[in-house]
């Protein structure tokens, strides 16, 4: 069977009756973008998809959502392509502590 290279800690459950192993921990694949697609051919949620555009804070110094905060205006300058247009989509990714690898 086959083992962590850093542990050595086999990385499968048991055989099933059939002989095939079944892995501890499967990591599950998102597809992303037929959902981002249905999001924008929804009106409404269109709308809120380019939110960030157009609604930003109008007063100085108040963050109402993390386009008005200084690491979104950075990335924005350094990117002027990709802030451009405003159907392009950031994406945030937390874990909160989650690592499906140890």
């Amino acid at each position: 069977m086959p083992n962590c290279p850093v542990c050595k800690e086999s990385r499968y459950k048991k055989k099933t009756k059939a002989g095939k192993l079944v892995a501890k921990k499967i990591v599950r694949y998102f597809p992303l973008t037929p959902r981002l697609q249905r999001m924008f051919n929804t009106k409404h949620i269109a709308k809120w998809m380019t939110w960030h555009a157009t609604g930003q804070s109008k007063e100085k110094g108040k963050m109402n959502h993390p386009c008005d905060g200084r690491a979104w205006k950075y990335f924005d300058m350094m990117k002027p392509e990709f802030s451009g247009d405003a159907r392009n989509v950031r994406l945030g990714l937390a874990a909160d502590g989650f690592n499906p690898f140890a």
